[in-house]
């Protein structure tokens, strides 16, 4: 039987699909520009699977430790990571990822946030 969030919907196949569709989310907030600009689009698809993958419970996740450091001189606050989340959650529900997998993954996710928001 498969074990976590990440096999159940599909693997990386499916993440893929999804990656692209968080990424156009994103992109079309002007308030989370600032965290992005700096990177090439296939840099940001790339990085929206990565968040997709950890979320999920995927291999390859991060450790808190490295969230801090990936997010250590961005000045992100509540309502940023608010954000993410949000897309994180219209995404999954829009590929028809089912209800209690969805709430293990925005639980999952909340445990970064100390990590990540910096007021």
């Amino acid at each position: 039987m498969e074990n976590n969030v990440f096999q159940q919907i599909g693997g990386q196949e499916k993440l893929g699909m999804m990656a692209a569709d968080l990424h156009d989310r994103i992109q079309g907030d002007a308030s989370l520009q600032a965290f992005f600009g700096g990177l090439s689009p296939e840099q940001q698809h790339e990085h929206q699977q990565r968040l997709l993958t950890m979320a999920t419970g995927g291999p390859h996740g991060y450790s808190s430790d490295a969230v801090a450091e990936a997010h250590r001189n961005m000045a992100q606050k509540h309502e940023h990571f608010d954000a993410i989340v949000g897309y994180l959650r219209d995404t999954m529900q829009a590929h028809g990822v089912e209800d209690h997998h969805l709430a293990q993954v925005m639980n999952h996710v909340a445990g970064y946030r100390q990590h990540i928001v910096k007021e």
